[in-house]
């Protein structure tokens, strides 16, 4: 299903690998702010499961990064809750959670959810990305990021 938005994305995997061989999951996170600026608007047209669009952009996206030596764990079980997305690279772990904005506890449970899974894999940092379909903000404008602390974890919230 994501495949054909996996084609269309210019980036190349190897920008996206630090010097230590681990991904630059902000580098990554700041190349999909771009990505969507440009492409989500006309993304979200065409694609099906209008709910999932932009959770499905997101993980078409990674995919074609991760794919150069990493996997990716989605619905991932860890201890008593679960996180969208883990991703394995290089034999570090990191969890992003994605929401669709409904309402306004999508943003401090979600901020929650991440310190949690985080902790549990012995990270001190996590991401959430939250996808708003009621933002009246032009395209070239979205992709919003600020920091929270939750637990003793850094959480980089993403607001596209």
């Amino acid at each position: 299903m994501t495949y054909p938005v996996q084609m269309a994305i210019p980036d190349e995997p190897a920008w996206f690998v630090a010097e230590d061989g681990t991904l630059d999951i902000m580098k990554l996170i700041k190349g999909f702010i771009r990505f969507w600026q440009r492409n989500g608007e006309v993304l979200l047209r065409g694609m099906p499961y209008h709910e999932a669009a932009p959770h499905l952009v997101f993980m078409a996206y990674l995919q074609r990064i991760i794919n150069s030596g990493g996997s990716i764990e989605r619905e991932f079980a860890i201890g008593t809750g679960r996180a969208d997305l883990v991703i394995d690279f290089k034999g570090r772990q990191d969890v992003i959670e994605l929401k669709l904005l409904r309402g306004t506890y999508t943003r401090p449970e979600g901020v929650e959810q991440v310190a949690r899974y985080a902790t549990r894999l012995n990270r001190d940092c996590g991401y959430l990305v939250i996808f708003d379909p009621t933002q009246k903000r032009p395209w070239e404008e979205r992709g919003q990021l600020t920091t929270e602390s939750c637990e003793n974890v850094t959480i980089i919230v993403l607001e596209a």
